[in-house]
């Protein structure tokens, strides 16, 4: 009786061995599954109206003296609320800050204000998504020697890529 036992649970351990046992077909099934599936969220994405607005803005490389500056073109209004007026908003600015929420732009935005910068404010795209600018104006080059002083001396911490300078089509 014991030996039967013994017998039945081995074959039910071997049983449950080779049941579960992942073979290369599964796993190319559920990379593919997945590959479709990140396929169809990025078709999603691209179908929506923020990617229409994303895909709008480019990067653009202008002359200034000898050098190329790049700047990034985006379609831009002033924030009601974010601290500027339509007039401070010129052909190019520096941007120190992008945020989807006004509230984290706007606690920037204060910060700059309480580093030194007066007219810093905000401007948003049509998504929205909100930018912070430290100053603005019709002449390139004091753009870029705003941004490249915002970046030599600023205490606050800024992410990988800024400041940069925004070219407003519209202006």
């Amino acid at each position: 009786m014991k030996i039967k036992n013994i017998i039945t649970a081995m074959l039910c351990v071997t049983a449950l061995l080779t049941a579960c046992k992942p073979t290369e077909k599964n796993y190319r099934e559920a990379y593919q599954k997945a590959v479709a599936d990140n396929d169809r969220e990025v078709t999603d994405f691209e179908n929506t109206i923020y990617n229409r607005y994303r895909s709008q803005a480019r990067d653009v490389a202008m002359k200034v003296g000898n050098d190329t500056v790049n700047t990034r073109m985006i379609r831009v209004k002033v924030t009601p609320e974010g601290g500027g007026i339509n007039e401070w908003l010129h052909k190019y600015s520096v941007v120190v800050g992008e945020f989807k929420q006004r509230f984290n732009a706007n606690s920037l935005r204060s910060r700059y204000v309480d580093e030194g910068y007066p007219r810093a404010f905000l401007v948003e795209n049509a998504e929205p998504y909100y930018y912070v600018l430290v100053g603005s104006s019709d002449n390139l080059k004091d753009m870029v020697a705003l941004c490249d002083s915002v970046a030599r001396t600023s205490k606050l911490p800024m992410k990988a890529g800024f400041p940069y300078i925004l070219q407003s089509p519209d202006r």
